[in-house]
């Protein structure tokens, strides 16, 4: 047992030096982030995939009917995407009476072999006709100000950006609980945010995504990532990146910021995560690395920290010590940039479960199948 403990720890020594330079390389471009200098007013499609919403969609489409964004400028388009409750009904009232700004599309079958997720964003760009496309999901609801804060960034050069989603105050789940998902959720953003400020991104958030679509089309649209039923958001920026056409832009303004709830129980918390590790393989070297990295060292935490109460080892310890350390920066610096402080309240408790969900979700995502919208899933579609 000993022996075994001393190598694990060994090993975590590497490890963990590689995922200080990578988060102190993601804190550093944090700090190169700019606020949008664009004053071309695009016009502008706002895409909703919708399954099973008729207690969300109305709340979505009524903040975005409350947009500053000039109403001549933007159209709103919900795919439907064969749902069995009153989402359709929903949407409907609103088509009545605004039949000019909103479109319905319903899916009544989907092909094989393709995400659901991107079948329905597909359907939605096809039945537009704007310069930017802007993505946001049926349970979110957007400031009054997303679209025009979206749309400043977009200056000449710039193909694709993202902004942070925030989750609302909850009077059915616990303050830890929601605040412990809460914080989690932001901390991809502020991996994501700092990746984008040193030219690197890695992830992005389809809840609050826009994009060109000159730049879009320049890489084929969906086409070579609609087998996965993850990552849609993700793999399309970075393969927008990847042209060396078009730059990223993370919108940091608190006007841009999307709102959505937390999950209400641990299982939906799980399958959640399950589906967001999914697609992590498609990734570019250098972020595929990361996650590699960060998995190893977050598996041999999992391993290594409760042997230490059987046989003494300080090393499990003092890795972890550090991987606090420098989360507890990042995250510092990032929710001071999106005046979301309050967040970093639960970081003890969010830190803590952190690592085992990490490693629970990669073992689940990869191997198992996890539910989404109603429907059981694995990483790619069949």
């Amino acid at each position: 047992m000993e022996s075994f403990l001393t190598w694990i720890s060994l090993i975590l020594i590497p490890l963990i030096g590689m995922y200080a330079a990578y988060i102190l390389f993601y804190y550093r471009g944090l700090t190169k982030l700019s606020n949008g200098t664009n004053l071309h007013q695009h016009t502008t499609t706002v895409i909703i995939p919708a399954r099973n919403e008729e207690n969300n969609i109305h709340f979505c489409i009524e903040a975005l009917l409350k947009q500053t964004y000039p109403s001549n400028l933007f159209t709103i388009v919900v795919i439907d995407d064969q749902s069995t409750d009153n989402t359709a009904k929903v949407v409907n009232e609103f088509v009545i009476h605004h039949p000019e700004r909103i479109k319905l599309i319903s899916i009544q079958e989907r092909p094989k072999n393709i995400s659901p997720k991107i079948n329905a964003l597909k359907l939605g760009i096809e039945h537009s006709t704007s310069d930017l496309i802007l993505t946001t999901d049926a349970d979110c609801w957007t400031s009054e100000n997303w679209i025009s804060s979206t749309v400043s960034f977009f200056e000449e050069n710039v193909g694709v950006t993202t902004g942070l989603t925030v989750y609302a105050d909850s009077k059915t789940i616990s303050p830890l609980f929601r605040g412990m998902q809460y914080l989690d959720f932001i901390s991809y953003t502020a991996i994501g945010a700092g990746g984008i400020g040193m030219n690197a991104l890695n992830t992005c958030n389809g809840s609050n995504m826009a994009f060109r679509r000159s730049a879009f089309e320049s890489i084929g649209g969906f086409e070579s990532l609609s087998h996965l039923n993850t990552g849609d958001d993700s793999l399309l920026a970075q393969k927008i990146v990847q042209t060396k056409k078009w730059d990223a832009r993370f919108v940091q303004s608190p006007n841009s910021f999307v709102t959505t709830h937390a999950v209400s129980t641990w299982k939906e918390f799980f399958h959640q995560r399950m589906r967001w590790a999914g697609q992590t393989t498609e990734y570019p070297p250098l972020t595929l690395l990361f996650m590699i990295n960060t998995f190893l060292l977050y598996l041999g935490l999992t391993v290594a920290v409760p042997l230490t109460l059987l046989t003494w080892n300080a090393i499990p310890w003092i890795v972890l010590g550090i991987k606090f350390f420098v989360d507890y920066l990042i995250m510092r610096k990032f929710t001071m940039l999106t005046h979301t402080q309050a967040a970093m309240r639960y970081f003890l408790p969010m830190a803590v479960i952190h690592i085992p969900v990490i490693v629970f979700s990669v073992f689940g995502g990869f191997f198992g199948q996890f539910r989404w919208k109603d429907q059981t899933m694995s990483r790619t579609a069949s």
